[in-house]
């Protein structure tokens, strides 16, 4: 069996672009099914800037 050689930029790459293809996936599907943010602003995000992402969790809360 060969090992697949990806080269990105010219460059070769140790991970499987399957498995990063998955993940990225998976990522955005449990982000999208999360709940809506249900604590108080102060509770997740104290100091709130115009650029901070939010990543909501599923308790209700959410990560800043």
């Amino acid at each position: 069996m060969t090992k697949r050689n990806h080269r990105v930029l010219g460059r070769p790459v140790g991970i499987d672009l399957h498995v990063v293809t998955l993940l990225s996936v998976l990522i955005l599907s449990a982000a999208s099914a999360a709940q809506a943010v249900s604590w108080p602003d102060a509770a997740y995000n104290p100091r709130p800037a115009p650029d901070d992402w939010l990543l909501p969790l599923p308790c209700g809360g959410a990560l800043a």
